[in-house]
């Protein structure tokens, strides 16, 4: 296919209106806001990220145009917001992704679309629809790009071309800007091995913050006169696999991206959610307890059944070892952020179950994928018994989503720890009927009138 596609989806970009959007859509894109806004405050108490917050008392511009998700929630000059929360969005692994890509859309949209709409003095449904429209254009970044597995990670590829498109459609480009900034942003994408996942490298993070910041800054490089390459995606993804770019334009908006994505209630890869909900089941259907355990077994569909890393070396890296994750869970009876610390790491019963806890490939429940995403854990207890459970598809997910109330929930876990309750009943209203809202910055100043 020629570069044309490229011309019909900034075209798609840049006529779609707000009042275009299916009701879905909107409610989805609400939906996915409001969780990635806990998400990011939830980062921000990650030592490496309270440290890297200090960049903001180092604003060059002085303009202090958009706001920190932190304690306080102050406000700093824009890329460095971008950049910062950026990084906090994806920390704790419990930011939304697009089912049919490896895209973690929301937190690769939600801080640069964010803080560029503060300082532009953007409405909430220009924010709304920037998102929306943002986050279609990294899921669908995701899905031509053919990757193999575990080759690469898409945070620093598809946060700067999904930030780049909603902020250039918050400045209402036309679709020859669209078109370059497209080409510009796929040129500034920051490249990392998967391998910083399995060895628990948390500068994985900063990618998704560098996104963000250089999505802002694509658009301020075609201002300036700057060109890309004449086909941006299918030339610089491409050196990374097979680019297939009628992924990119099939069914524009038939349904949007954001519409098929999923939650986390768990902190940690969203593809052991499963094998956490039947582990939970199992723990609590035989009050089972660490010294009960003789042996589990986890039956996945490939390539998970190799993140096998009993002793994992960082917060990351335990959210990225489902041998570690499944333990931790038959232990502690959680899977939230707190199971995966270094005081966690060290729980000696943990660390025993997890070298008595095997991962196998079962090509069966491979069938099932992209949309469902099933597993089964079997343990041997001490007894003689074998109990087993298996989890067609996890809650939250695509075909099992949450409820409003059970994101809501989630979010007032998460953000109850920066705001006040009534703070937090305030954002929360503000999010859900942000189409109808004045300036996108009025949520962000509610939440630092509400502030802990």
């Amino acid at each position: 296919m020629s570069a044309a596609y490229l011309d019909r989806f900034a075209e798609f970009i840049c006529q779609t209106r707000y009042d275009d959007l299916t009701p879905s859509a909107v409610h989805a894109g609400k939906r996915v806001l409001l969780d990635n806004l806990g998400a990011i405050m939830r980062g921000s108490e990650e030592p490496e990220n309270m440290k890297l917050s200090t960049l903001s008392r180092r604003d060059p511009g002085g303009r202090n145009a958009a706001t920190l998700l932190a304690a306080g929630f102050p406000r700093t000059e824009t890329s460095i917001a971008a950049l910062i929360n950026g990084v906090q969005a994806c920390s704790v692994e419990l930011d939304d992704g697009y089912r049919y890509a490896t895209a973690h859309a929301g937190a690769n949209v939600v801080p640069g679309i964010l803080a560029a709409a503060e300082a532009l003095g953007s409405s909430g449904r220009d924010l709304l629809l920037a998102v929306i429209l943002g986050y279609e254009a990294c899921s669908r970044g995701a899905l031509a790009l053919r990757t193999p597995k575990f080759v690469t990670i898409g945070h620093g590829l598809f946060a700067v071309l999904g930030t780049a498109v909603g902020v250039a459609k918050l400045k209402g480009y036309s679709a020859g800007q669209m078109r370059e900034v497209i080409n510009v942003a796929t040129s500034l994408g920051h490249l990392s091995s998967y391998r910083v996942l399995l060895q628990g490298a948390n500068v994985r993070n900063f990618l998704n913050g560098a996104g963000a910041r250089d999505g802002i800054l694509a658009t301020e490089l075609v201002e300036c006169g700057y060109l890309g390459l004449l086909d941006g995606p299918a030339t610089s993804y491409g050196l990374l696999g097979p680019f297939e770019p009628e992924r990119m334009i099939d069914k524009l908006g038939a349904p949007y991206c954001i519409e098929q994505n999923y939650h986390k209630q768990y902190a940690c890869n969203g593809n052991f959610d499963a094998s956490v909900e039947s582990t939970l089941r199992l723990r609590k259907a035989h009050g089972i307890r660490p010294a009960d355990i003789r042996r589990i077994q986890v039956d996945i569909y490939a390539p998970y059944h190799t993140l096998d890393t009993a002793r994992p070396r960082s917060t990351l890296g335990a959210k990225f070892s489902l041998r570690y994750a499944v333990a931790a869970v038959a232990v502690l009876g959680h899977a939230n952020h707190e199971a995966f610390t270094a005081e966690a790491r060290a729980n000696t019963d943990i660390q025993r179950v997890a070298e008595v806890t095997q991962l196998r490939e079962d090509a069966e429940l491979a069938k099932r994928i992209p949309a469902i995403r099933p597993a089964r854990i079997t343990i041997e207890l001490a007894d003689g018994r074998t109990v087993s459970d298996m989890t067609e598809d996890p809650r939250g997910h695509y075909l099992n989503p949450f409820t409003d109330d059970e994101l809501k929930a989630k979010f007032a876990l998460l953000a109850g720890r920066y705001m006040v309750p009534a703070g937090v009943a305030a954002v929360t209203e503000m999010v859900m009927a942000i189409d109808g809202a004045g300036a996108a910055a009025d949520l962000t100043a509610a939440m630092r009138s509400h502030a802990r």
